[in-house]
């Protein structure tokens, strides 16, 4: 029959072709289309660290069937798990437990048998694999998980059998992966490297009882010590279960042991392989168990979830600030935690207040009081959002010729791109930029246009507003006084005195004396209300020719 193997260096594949058998009780797997199948697996695989443990259930659905093939799909995959491995001597008394050492091969991620896989299967009755779509390998020689459930039948009536079988294992470096390939019509792709391997399996009909057929099964599977590479030699034996009613494989209860040489050193790796096909009762009972686990996570999730939203009022509140107030540690980060659970809420007062006054303790759980005062106080949380150097909510409060701004407030910057940025004015300059420095960035500063910037959100504290003298004398907003004007994509710009109106365009004096006549509606909104706002002003003043 058709094995696959697999190593961590990539997928190690063989092909079996069997030779023969001799005559027995007759054994085949006459499926019918729709059939069904599902297994329950658990392989132990023991090494110097512990067990390596893979369980989990797999399906199989018959698609197709013929008087020489049946068609199979295959779903499902095993979980890894590493425990404690009691069984090992050396390891008994230890105070630290024997790291887990194994090969290289065997320590890769590629392994598709440890996730969900589908597999499409096409063999004889008598268990010959034609056609394997897909991969479920399994690590430690184990094979196909798809495959192995399906041993190979006697192809006429016997009580014993022999599956022997040649392969090659091929290092094909152009596919930077080693694969076990087969001899004869399949060896269709060249290598560099090839090792000759033989794998044997006997096979001997035990009982039968109730519909079960019992076989004793011994395997082996070697390659040569060449020296020169890792050589590999698996031997087993146990009792695999076949199934006369339905004509899908049973059960198996398999013991094997995998010697892997490598120069002077040899590792033995015992293992177990148990599998065992469901009953309907078993699939109905662990379906119901699944349903149930389902639903009580589900309760169990809304009652947090109801319990972290819920108000924090009476008993609860006077535990927890007595906790807060505690003048041990313990109980201090205890109530800490509990807040920590909590999502949206209203807080009590008191309750802010005195979380308010652990984060400026210089106790362990500080950073942690302070996360929890962002929750509470929305004011503490935008303030300390603006004290870093992540990325702001854009607070809409645009900046243009005519906001009022000062060194030393905090404002949003956005120097490119559609990101805003905590920042510091540091100068507000003649020609109307702004310098500003980033906050929690250390010195680096730029200088932008006023569209460039925004205020900072309602709550951010700001720093007291030096006097009148440190501003710039200057004064941008003066029709006397160069201005920078952009247009409304912010891809230009120009360094201009403002002149008035002439019909819908604006003229403007360069200071090399050129004027300039650009539509009105042809420049950025900051500067359509610097002159909406200078023709408001001019029109307060009134009419200067009339008494």
């Amino acid at each position: 029959m058709q094995r696959v193997f697999s190593t961590a260096l990539g997928a190690l594949t063989l092909f079996a072709y069997s030779a023969a058998s001799s005559l027995a009780q007759h054994l085949q797997y006459d499926f019918a289309k729709d059939q069904k199948a599902s297994y329950e697996y658990d392989i132990q695989v023991e090494t110097s660290g512990g067990l390596i443990c893979y369980t989990g259930i797999v399906n199989y659905n018959v698609t197709a069937v013929s008087e020489q093939l049946v068609r199979l799909t295959f779903s499902g995959g095993l979980m890894e798990q590493t425990k404690a491995n009691s069984n090992r001597e050396v390891d008994q008394g230890r105070l630290f437990p024997r790291p887990l050492v194994l090969p290289s091969i065997f320590t890769r991620n590629s392994f598709s048998g440890k996730t969900q896989s589908k597999n499409s299967i096409a063999m004889t009755r008598s268990g010959q694999v034609l056609t394997l779509d897909g991969t479920s390998q399994l690590p430690f020689m184990l094979g196909n998980l798809s495959l192995i459930p399906f041993e190979q039948l006697p192809v006429e009536e016997s009580k014993t059998w022999k599956s022997d079988s040649g392969v090659s294992i091929t290092d094909d470096s152009n596919a930077s992966r080693f694969a076990f390939r087969p001899f004869g019509p399949f060896a269709f792709q060249p290598a560099e490297r090839m090792q000759l391997a033989s794998e044997i399996s006997q096979y001997t009909i035990g009982n039968t009882e109730a519909g079960v057929v019992t076989v004793e099964k011994k395997y082996e599977m070697k390659t040569p010590d060449t020296g020169d590479r890792e050589s590999f030699h698996m031997t087993g034996n146990g009792v695999w279960s076949f199934d006369t009613k339905d004509h899908f494989p049973a059960s198996t209860d398999m013991q094997y042991t995998l010697n892997i040489k490598d120069g002077n050193t040899t590792t033995a790796f015992p293992i177990k392989v148990k599998f065992a096909k469901l009953t309907e009762e078993r699939l109905t009972s662990m379906q119901a168990e699944a349903k149930s686990n389902q639903e009580k996570s589900q309760r169990l999730f809304e009652e947090r979830k109801a319990a972290s939203q819920a108000p924090i009022v009476g008993e609860e509140l006077a535990e927890l600030l007595s906790q807060l107030n505690s003048p041990k540690a313990h109980d201090k980060h205890s109530a800490l935690i509990k807040l920590m659970q909590k999502e949206n809420f209203d807080a009590d007062p008191k309750l802010v207040e005195t979380v308010r006054k652990l984060t400026k303790s210089e106790e362990h759980f500080a950073s942690l009081a302070d996360s929890i005062l962002q929750k509470l106080d929305p004011i503490h949380r935008i303030n300390k959002q603006y004290e870093g150097s992540g990325f702001l909510e854009s607070s809409e409060l645009l900046v243009d010729s005519s906001t009022d701004l000062f060194v030393g407030q905090i404002v949003q910057l956005r120097e490119r791109g559609h990101v805003w940025y905590a920042a510091e004015i540091t100068e507000l300059r003649p020609d109307g930029k702004v310098t500003a420095r980033y906050r929690g960035w250390g010195q680096k500063a730029a200088t932008v246009l006023r569209n460039q910037i925004q205020l900072a959100h309602k709550g951010v504290i700001q720093p007291k507003r030096p006097d009148n003298s440190t501003q710039p004398t200057s004064n941008p907003d003066s029709t006397a006084t160069p201005r920078t004007w952009s247009d409304s994509s912010g891809s230009f710009t120009v360094e201009a005195t403002y002149l008035g109106m002439q019909g819908d365009k604006v003229v403007l004096k360069k200071p090399d004396g050129k004027e300039l006549s650009v539509p009105l509606a042809r420049l950025s909104l900051a500067d359509q209300r610097f002159v909406a706002k200078v023709q408001e002003e001019s029109k307060k003043l009134g009419n200067p020719f009339e008494q």
